[in-house]
């Protein structure tokens, strides 16, 4: 079957944009990534225009993907990246792929690809070992083996070595100060909670 696609130009003001319901996993995961791109800009209204065309641009050479529903909605799947910023920017017309149908298309897949091939070089280095393992463990299990390729493991730490070519004393540490973290924080709170101060703890 013929998949029939096109690259239009939107105004998100006059459409209906939506996540794709197979890709809303992937989709919410992606908010919890913390990048360079997302600590090195801080998009706000008052940015120079200079930095508006570079969005701009960008999101033209790198188009959000979707399909078009019956009420000529779109409900996108890959490449919400761009099209994020360009909303946080009041840019209000990008570059769109459309297709019109997707029958033969595994759109859960195609948004988990989207969102690793996207984000694996550009985590900040001081939270990637640790944000690569969630988004490891955040892939479906069926959908592991075909995505991670030669670096599929069942241990997702495992996984993230061979991707990142980190010692497993690294990946386990990454892993390791969070779990403690977490457990430092809750125990404070609980302390808290129990009538204490920060200075008695």
């Amino acid at each position: 079957m013929i998949t029939k696609r096109s690259l239009i130009t939107v105004k998100i003001s006059k459409c209906d944009l939506a996540c794709h319901h197979d890709a809303l996993n992937a989709y919410s995961h992606s908010k919890s990534i913390r990048t360079h791109a997302n600590s090195s800009m801080h998009l706000k209204s008052d940015l120079a225009s200079k930095d508006v065309d570079f969005v701009r641009e960008s999101q033209c050479m790198n188009p959000l993907i979707g399909v078009k529903t019956a009420g000529n909605d779109l409900r996108f799947f890959s490449g919400w990246r761009w099209y994020e910023q360009c909303l946080l920017l009041g840019i209000d017309q990008i570059e769109v792929i459309e297709y019109r149908c997707v029958d033969n298309i595994n759109i859960e897949k195609y948004a988990w690809m989207y969102l690793l091939g996207e984000h694996i070089f550009d985590m900040q280095k001081s939270h990637s070992l640790l944000q690569l393992v969630h988004l490891v463990e955040a892939i479906p299990v069926n959908l592991r083996p075909e995505l991670l390729a030669s670096n599929y493991s069942r241990s997702s730490a495992v996984a993230v070595q061979k991707m990142t070519g980190s010692t497993r004393e690294a990946v386990r540490w990454a892993i390791d100060n969070s779990q403690n973290l977490r457990e430092n924080t809750a125990s404070i709170i609980s302390e808290l909670l129990k009538g204490g101060s920060i200075g008695d703890l």
